[in-house]
């Protein structure tokens, strides 16, 4: 990728910035889990935790970048050039993480819009491992007044079909094969299915941890379970930053909760978005806002969650987020792109 194409960003808009990009392999599992409370005796299976939230990612290069130059929270706390870097402690950094995507030997995968479909061909006839999308397309306003349909939000796509139908949005498809126009796939290969055991690209499993107070003393004969994320060997995590962030072109960074972290490298993907079209994919999680809302075509189920807020030492708000594979009308956040 030259340095022209890195400086593009991804809602195909030219700002003169060039985007670092880092490649991240994950030491053993990985622990993104939801808001909800770890109560001992209860088992835990948060829905959507997969790719990690900006927020997660941004906050793990900001503590790497402390963590590389030794310096503490307290340091940093009563303020340091560093803030030049990663902002102010208790702010939002200045910085913008575009993705995250994954990475498989030398091609580039995305999570599947949501404007996508496959018919649900039970035939003998059906052609193992193919995967045909089809996609929902714009009703013309006279079809919508002949039907008399009606929404609280705009109608904004239909889909032709001839059985059952269910989305695709959750999976895995090639950033390559999408960009090219491509819409049918092969399983394993250029699709990986949320659904489909053998072909996804993370398993769960299921984790036992000891119950805590407010003062991290153990609790007697109470225990919680959770459940960690595996990522498939060949896989890594891709994340691009928008400007210097101060972090090492290599190192560890921690990456979600319990301290669990991997090996980052700094590294040039070969891939180019494309500059021009009408839909933008989220590759994370786009938070629900008036804005987000009028432009949203295409969406999974909404997921509500909060987190810890360091500076505060209290949790954070509450929040609705659409998850990755939405898709909308206009660039709503850094991390969309067009197809």
């Amino acid at each position: 990728m030259t340095e022209e194409s890195r400086s593009a960003n991804t809602n195909g808009h030219s700002d003169k910035k060039v985007i670092k990009w880092y490649r991240f392999h994950p030491s053993d599992t990985l622990f993104l889990r939801g808001s909800e409370p770890m109560v001992s005796s209860t088992s835990h299976e948060t829905t959507q935790l997969f790719p990690p939230q900006l927020s997660v990612i941004s906050g793990a290069v900001r503590t790497a970048v402390l963590a590389q130059r030794s310096i503490s929270i307290a340091r940093y706390e009563r303020g340091d050039q560093i803030e030049d870097f990663i902002g102010k402690y208790g702010h939002k950094a200045p910085f913008n993480i575009i993705g995250p995507l994954l990475c498989n030997g030398s091609d580039y995968f995305v999570p599947a819009p949501y404007t996508w479909y496959v018919e649900e061909d039970k035939s003998e006839k059906r052609e193992k491992h193919i995967v045909t999308v089809l996609e929902s397309e714009a009703l013309a306003p006279a079809i919508i007044d002949s039907l008399g349909l009606k929404s609280s939000s705009s109608l904004t796509g239909w889909v032709k079909q001839s059985s059952d139908i269910k989305t695709v949005g959750g999976s895995w498809v090639s950033l390559t094969e999408m960009l090219k126009g491509e819409r049918t796939f092969r399983e394993g290969e250029t699709i990986f299915r949320s659904g489909e055991e053998s072909t996804r690209v993370f398993s769960r499993e299921e984790r036992i941890g000891i119950a805590m107070d407010c003062n991290r003393n153990v609790k007697e004969s109470q225990l919680y379970m959770a459940r960690h994320i595996r990522l498939k060997p060949e896989f890594s995590i891709v994340w691009g930053v928008d400007r210097d962030c101060g972090l090492a072109d290599q190192g560890v960074i921690s990456l979600g909760g319990e301290q669990r972290f991997g090996h980052y490298k700094l590294i040039d993907p070969q891939f180019n978005l494309i500059e021009s079209g009408s839909r933008h994919l989220a590759l994370s999680s786009v938070e629900v806002t008036e804005k987000s809302a009028a432009a949203l075509i295409a969406s999974g189920r909404i997921v509500y969650r909060g987190g810890w807020d360091l500076a505060k030492q209290f949790h954070k708000d509450m929040r609705g987020y659409y998850p990755a594979g939405s898709v909308f009308s206009a660039p709503v956040d850094h991390c969309t792109i067009l197809f």
